[in-house]
């Protein structure tokens, strides 16, 4: 591949004569070639994939139609978006410049709209996530309020208000990219081909780069104390559903709803906030103390993000029976439909009367 290009008109700040021995540092190391050329590409085809096909379920299965599926719909498009965007701005840099995190092939506009886009699909997804436990709150504490028109119309302004006020934070952190430096290389013989220049898309001021870990890691601290106390509540609800249901004949069925809700709390819980946890942690600490090298560890928890918008819709799917049936609907149609429908008539049968049983015991 021939890299040897100028991209336009570079005015160089600085010149710096590589060693010999130093060109592994300003190069991708094995595990990054590896990790850029093999596992992204599979991410990201599986993501999009993915997502797409759980998309494409959602508006051809009529009954898949309500208020938490609309949430998690808007999770997928912003999953969709975050990936092609994170992954596809790497591979594109990969291909063009040997030079690691060389922001010379995209120029400050792919550093300005990459960021901004993966800043705006990330906050997008916290608020699309924590809607979804908030809808699920309504679904099982308060039904009777949760499905009435009025409530839907509320969660569509809400997807809204979610996507604008991501965007608006998200654009505060332009000054962390804001300033597009160039220094000029002079390579050792064998590495002449390579580019004379090495643009990195720097912040205006230092502070700025503290201001963006500080202010993209409180969103997800917010979240995640909104969702765990959500998720007491229902699994509160739940059990008081449950001890009530001893005296009726509706007891086998209030434990299976009981037992699959609670579980899936618990899966989307642990796999939306430990596969995110690690990179919101470790760039919180940057931000706050001063660290020595942790691009291997940055590269890893990066890597974990990407797949947690991947599999979003894999959990749900696995958690669900209704959701299994559905996606056999689209795609499996002369299995899919007696499934669906069954479990449809089972879920809205056991799921009434639960639901209501739940809602009296909050109240008491």
């Amino acid at each position: 591949m021939d890299w040897n290009m100028n991209y336009t008109n570079p005015i160089c700040s600085d010149t710096f004569q590589v060693a010999a021995n130093a060109t592994d540092l300003l190069s991708y190391s094995p595990a990054a070639r590896t990790t850029i050329t093999v596992f992204l590409p599979i991410l990201l085809i599986f993501g999009i994939l993915n997502n797409i096909a759980f998309l494409i379920v959602v508006f051809r299965v009529r009954g898949m139609k309500t208020v938490t599926n609309a949430c998690l719909a808007n999770l997928a498009i912003a999953d969709i978006i975050f990936l092609v965007t994170a992954i596809g701005q790497r591979l594109y840099t990969y291909c063009k410049s040997p030079i690691y995190a060389d922001a010379a092939p995209i120029g400050l506009v792919g550093c300005e709209l990459g960021n901004l886009t993966k800043s705006t699909t990330y906050l997008a997804a916290l608020c699309s996530v924590t809607l979804v436990s908030m809808e699920r709150y309504e679904g099982v504490c308060h039904p009777q309020r949760s499905h009435n028109r009025t409530g839907t119309k509320t969660y569509r302004w809400l997807l809204l208000a979610s996507w604008l006020g991501a965007l608006t934070v998200s654009a505060t952190f332009i000054p962390s990219y804001l300033k597009y430096e160039t220094v000029c290389l002079i390579w050792p013989e064998e590495f002449s081909h390579w580019p004379g220049t090495w643009s990195t898309c720097n912040p205006v001021e230092r502070w700025w780069t503290i201001y963006t870990h500080v202010a993209q890691t409180i969103p997800f601290i917010v979240a995640f104390f909104i969702n765990v106390a959500l998720y007491v509540n229902i699994v509160r609800g739940l059990n008081a559903s449950v001890r009530r249901a001893r005296l009726t004949s509706l007891k086998d069925k209030n434990a299976r709803l009981r037992n699959q809700i609670a579980w899936m709390l618990i899966v989307n819980g642990l796999v939306f906030f430990v596969l995110l946890g690690p990179y919101e942690i470790l760039s919180l600490v940057k931000a706050v103390t001063p660290m020595g090298t942790t691009a291997v560890l940055e590269e890893i928890f990066k890597c974990l993000s990407y797949t947690n918008s991947a599999i979003n819709p894999v959990i749900y799917i696995s958690m669900s029976s209704r959701y299994r049936a559905a996606f056999g609907v689209v795609f499996l149609p002369p299995f899919g439909k007696n499934k669906f429908r069954k479990a449809n008539n089972t879920s809205q049968n056991s799921a009434i009367s639960s639901l209501l049983d739940i809602c009296r015991d909050s109240q008491v």
